[in-house]
């Protein structure tokens, strides 16, 4: 059985049963102490189906839907009063505003091959070179 099926089969478990003991869980599984926490950490920290007690893990009564993100917090509970402020009064100048533009997509042949044998930084100035305004001294280079 693959760490997938074990983390599903792990939380139809806590879903009928409302709580597992950690013990009862290495044991029905044949897990050792990092993959039995990685498993913790799938149902606990991702899914959030799942809270962890002292030795168990307990079906979180509070789980939110399949699907269905956690509710964003409230911009004005991490922004700074005084900027708060100075966005609320001036929203109609960061709104912004209609306008028509001309995108173009292009693709570099070669270039993931090159991004994989290079360091990191050198292709990161290739990179740039590419995304720089174009200049008239640019066009002649």
């Amino acid at each position: 059985m693959n760490l997938l099926d074990v983390v599903r089969e792990v939380r139809r478990h806590l879903e009928e049963n409302g709580r597992l003991s950690l013990r009862m869980l290495r044991r029905q599984f044949a897990l050792d102490d990092a993959t039995l926490e990685e498993v913790i950490e799938e149902l606990v920290d991702v899914q959030r189906v799942a809270r962890r007690e002292e030795d168990a893990l307990a079906w979180s009564a509070a789980t939110p839907a399949v699907g269905i993100p956690p509710p964003a917090r409230d911009p004005r509970s991490y922004t700074p009063k005084h900027l708060a402020e100075k966005i609320l009064t001036s929203r109609s100048a960061i709104e912004g505003e209609r306008k028509q533009v001309t995108v173009l997509f292009a693709d570099v042949k070669g270039s993931m091959e090159l991004s994989e044998s290079i360091d990191p930084e050198d292709w990161h100035r290739i990179m740039d070179r590419f995304c720089a305004p174009v200049t008239p001294a640019r066009c002649s280079e």
